[in-house]
């Protein structure tokens, strides 16, 4: 009877040790499986937004060819020179001439001890404390594809408003640290966080796919206490996308018409197919790889 039991009790710690095992494989597997089916619904968003980034017909760049010096005396030395670039920025963003989205990058500065934390962290290394700003357009969002995980994007009043208290949407690598309604430096105000996978391309800097992970977003607002240069950065960081050439002389003459700027407009499209494609290739042989993955788990 007692040797009975004894080999009972072995049986059960044999099956115990063998359902364990079985127990801590099926968690694993699950947890690969659920991180690889999330990177592959990530990968469809990305190639989604990719497509119809290829899909426009042609992406004008605009290439400043304006003389140093005329543009020293005719434009910033000038009485009216604020007032001419105003005309000619509002005529830019008229979505009744032309379709244009408009991005440029900032360095954001802050001496707040929880942002000093928080620059270790997304910004580490530097001797400074300072963040990667992107001032951006609501067509630049719209282009993009770009959307709030929490919170919400800009909405029309932030590109308008003369309240000192700026709006930006912060990258995910934030969300540990702050929160919506936070503030961040002096006069910026959290308003929403943008999920791991937000991306844009940048013809004018790198030409490459770029996470704004660690990205402070900000509106474009040429409302608030601007001046020359502001407008100089935000006009020519401005691309512009049309299927017909005439719509660029339109602006040229109408650059000319207010004696400002002399342009070189270079097309965007054969870089931008080439970046698109050899992205898609990527994601390509990762969607298979994470397909096989989520095979071995599910078998």
């Amino acid at each position: 009877m007692f040797v009975q039991l004894q080999y009972a009790i072995k049986d059960m710690k044999n099956s115990w040790k063998t359902f364990g095992s079985m127990f801590v494989q099926f968690v694993v597997s699950m947890m690969i499986f659920a991180l690889a089916l999330n990177q592959l619904l990530s990968i469809n968003t990305f190639r989604r937004t990719l497509e119809s980034l290829n899909s426009y017909k042609n992406i004008y760049l605009m290439r400043d060819v304006t003389q140093d010096d005329y543009f020293n005396e005719n434009i910033i030395g000038a009485e009216d020179g604020m007032d001419r670039l105003e005309k000619l920025y509002g005529f830019l963003h008229d979505e009744e001439i032309l379709y244009t989205f408009s991005q440029y990058e900032s360095l954001i500065y802050s001496n707040m001890f929880r942002e000093k934390t928080l620059a270790e962290e997304v910004s580490p290394g530097g001797e400074y404390i300072y963040f990667q700003g992107l001032h951006v357009d609501a067509n630049f969002l719209s282009l993009f594809g770009i959307e709030a995980e929490l919170g919400r994007l800009f909405e029309e009043r932030d590109y308008v408003s003369d309240d000192e208290k700026v709006s930006v949407v912060l990258g995910a690598a934030y969300q540990p640290f702050l929160q919506v309604g936070d503030m961040f430096g002096d006069n910026m105000q959290v308003v929403g966080f943008l999920p791991k996978e937000a991306f844009y391309i940048a013809p004018k800097s790198s030409g490459e796919v770029l996470f704004l992970e660690k990205v402070v977003l900000l509106p474009i607002n040429m409302n608030l206490d601007v001046d020359v240069t502001d407008y100089d950065v935000a006009i020519n960081s401005t691309a512009i996308i049309t299927e017909n050439r005439a719509d660029l002389d339109k602006l040229q003459a109408y650059s000319d018409q207010l004696g400002l700027y002399t342009w070189r407009f270079v097309s965007y499209k054969t870089q931008l197919d080439a970046i698109v494609n050899e992205t898609m290739r990527i994601i390509q042989i990762v969607a298979v790889l994470l397909a096989l993955i989520l095979f071995v788990c599910i078998i």
